[in-house]
């Protein structure tokens, strides 16, 4: 039991180590979304980053 409580804590521990090892000090606060696809993928490749994709369906 005590080893899966270490394990739970390290596995929680890394993403927050890693997220202020990797310079996202200089982050922005908010997320600007792009209107097209077009655009975003122009965008992310530009800067090597991954896209988001953000699907609502009001049901």
């Amino acid at each position: 039991m005590l080893k899966y409580g270490l394990l739970c804590l390290v596995i929680s521990a890394v993403p927050i180590t890693t997220a202020f090892a990797s310079g996202t000090q200089n982050a922005p606060l908010t997320i600007v979304w792009e209107k097209t696809f077009d655009d975003a993928a122009t965008k992310a490749k530009s800067v090597e980053k991954p896209i988001l994709l953000d699907f609502f369906s009001p049901a």
